[in-house]
Formats: structure tokens, sequence, C-alpha cells
């Protein structure tokens, strides 16, 4: 990883930021609530390249997950986490409540990345990434090791 990945997965985290009417970003919001778990979109990927990213992050302890989803909807993105659960012994309800909070709470982030996923063509994935808020904090500690 480089520092133009590193910069990637952060840039969500600024844009929302940015945006945010309260100047929290969904992290930020989280960590105030006492939320466990943490939802984003991340970026928009071919569905082979994140095949392999995904290959890659087997191979490594990693205390998030990262989701790839053929639409950009709440629907298509509640799917995605359907089976975290059963691979993380993680609360299916709590992180159900993180996704639909995202999507409440940052329209526009939502309609950015609807409009970058149009774009995208058909082979593309639309990557988010959820995890708990601890284990979020380690992964980026990770990135930024490496």
């Amino acid at each position: 990883p480089n520092l133009d990945l590193v910069l990637r997965l952060l840039a969500p985290f600024l844009e929302s930021f940015a945006k945010n009417s309260v100047g929290l970003s969904p992290v930020a919001s989280a960590l105030r609530s006492n939320m466990v778990y943490t939802f984003e979109i991340i970026g928009i990927a071919p569905a082979l390249q994140f095949f392999h990213q995904q290959q890659k992050l087997a191979q490594r302890p990693c205390g998030v997950e990262y989701l790839g989803t053929s639409s950009c909807t709440l629907d298509a993105l509640l799917g995605s986490v359907e089976e975290v659960p059963a691979r993380r012994g993680w609360d299916l309800d709590q992180l159900v409540d993180a996704v639909i909070r995202f999507w409440c709470s940052n329209p526009d982030l939502v309609s950015l990345w609807r409009s970058r996923f149009r774009d995208a063509g058909r082979d593309a994935l639309l990557v988010s990434r959820v995890g708990h808020i601890q284990s979020l904090r380690q992964e980026f500690e990770w990135l930024l090791k490496q």
C-alpha cells in the first residue's frame, strides 16, 4: 500500500467532514454517540480488481469488511451486510442501523457516489466498508505504517 491508497481510503471521511452540517464525520459521529459499528461508501472498483483486493485482505488479519455491490441503493447495501455477522460474530441489527444511519445522514454523499457509480460502467462495483470502530482505527494505523 502506498500514500495514494491511504488517501483514497480517507477521502470519504474528509469529504463527509467538509459537507456535514454539524462538522462531524461519520466516524466521529459514531464515536460521539457510542455506536459500535461504522459504515462508509469508499469508492468504485472494477469487479475483478475488488476480487483480487479481497484475496489480499484474506491473507492478513483485518477488523473491517470491504463489501462490493452492483447497485447504489439502500437495499443493495443492506443486503451486502447480511452475511457479515455469520463470518464475524457481529450484531446484524447494529450493522443494519449503521448502514441506514449513513444513508439518511449523508444524502449529498450518496448522490455523489450514485452519480459516479452510474458513470463507471457495468463491470464496476460500489465498494463500502463496515467495521467496529476500534477495528477501523487499527486498520488506519496499519495502512499508515505500510
